[in-house]
């Protein structure tokens, strides 16, 4: 609840130092004023807190009652500092987080528990230039620009150690879990095909192409969604907070490949809008259909570079299927270590 009531406010970035004006009081609201005021009493020279300890020691009260008041008050005045410390809301400080030099992690506290398993990362790293992010699976260097740092990070299920390390040695230890949501509705990557269609995809000679390049790079995409989703939330001055992926009995991402009763020429002809009903009519056999949400992008789609024509092309969504032409899938990422060259 503090983080949503404080979080736009610069003025809770800052270590109060008793010098607060009204007009700074005036900008963070009604229960800031109240925070702000009931601090200030408590911590300022010779009031509430002192008034409160000569009270207790002056009156005729058991020691049990006393020491009851006096770590209640303890409580309160370690509270209200954790609220108000320098930093802790636009800053945050990562409890058993090890760091060497400049480089931190500024969207999530360290130990954090996720639902989902590719959080974006980001974090200040001034004079590098790179920042290599090791996992139990994986190491993968992201690009630094102006002293800041972006990174995709694979989870496992359960515990992950990550260790973050500038090109210039700077170090930094940092903990994430992830755990899979307990809810029951999804959405699913589809990678629909025609009866007569082997599933590869248009791409630039010599590049991977096949119905397994696809299926890889739909079930990356879906993460991507999944937590770019949750970053904008966060920005947007929301919780972070995100959909529910459909996944495989071994945490990997579902991406069902379903086939029409069409050839792939018959495809071809069609409009966007009938490429959209007759998916939607095909896809409604699928298992789960009134708890699950589809995300397909069609195999079968071709550009012809002679004619600038597109076919089996579309952007279309409804109910439950929002449905895209591939004609882009080439460039879409494969694994994590090609985000970034994909992407930017």
């Amino acid at each position: 609840p503090y983080t949503t009531l404080f979080r736009s406010h610069q003025f809770w970035g800052q270590e109060s130092d008793g010098s607060e004006t009204a007009d700074d009081a005036a900008t963070i609201g009604e229960c800031g004023r109240t925070v702000f005021n009931i601090r200030r009493s408590l911590c300022s020279e010779g009031t509430l807190m002192q008034n409160a300890c000569l009270r207790i020691f002056t009156r005729q009260q058991s020691w049990v009652r006393r020491l009851t008041i006096i770590a209640s008050l303890i409580f309160v005045v370690v509270l209200l500092n954790i609220v108000t410390a320098s930093g802790s809301l636009t800053q945050p400080v990562y409890a058993d987080a090890v760091a060497e030099g400049p480089l931190t992690v500024d969207n999530f506290n360290n130990n954090a528990t996720l639902y989902y398993d590719l959080p974006l990362l980001k974090g200040m790293a001034p004079g590098s230039s790179s920042v290599t992010v090791t996992t139990a699976t994986s190491s993968v260097q992201w690009s630094v620009n102006d002293g800041r740092w972006r990174a995709f990070v694979p989870l496992n299920r359960g515990r992950n150690d990550i260790l973050f390390e500038t090109n210039n040695g700077h170090k930094y230890s940092f903990t994430l879990h992830f755990e899979l949501p307990s809810g029951s509705r999804f959405v699913r990557m589809v990678y629909p095909r025609g009866n007569d269609s082997t599933g590869a995809f248009q791409a630039p000679e010599n590049q991977p192409h096949a119905i397994e390049n696809a299926e890889r790079r739909l079930a990356l995409s879906g993460r991507i969604l999944q937590s770019l989703t949750a970053e904008l939330l966060v920005e947007a001055g929301a919780t972070r907070q995100t959909f529910a992926l459909l996944r495989n009995d071994d945490g990997t991402v579902v991406v069902d490949m379903p086939v029409s009763n069409l050839p792939v020429e018959q495809l071809h002809q069609m409009s966007g809008l009938d490429l959209y009903y007759h998916l939607h009519d095909r896809l409604s056999s699928l298992p789960n259909r009134e708890r699950v949400k589809d995300i397909a992008v069609i195999a079968d789609t071709y550009y012809d570079a002679g004619t600038g024509q597109l076919y089996a092309h579309t952007a279309l969504g409804g109910e439950r299927l929002a449905l895209f032409g591939g004609s882009t899938l080439y460039s879409f990422p494969e694994d994590v270590g090609e985000i970034e060259s994909h992407f930017v």
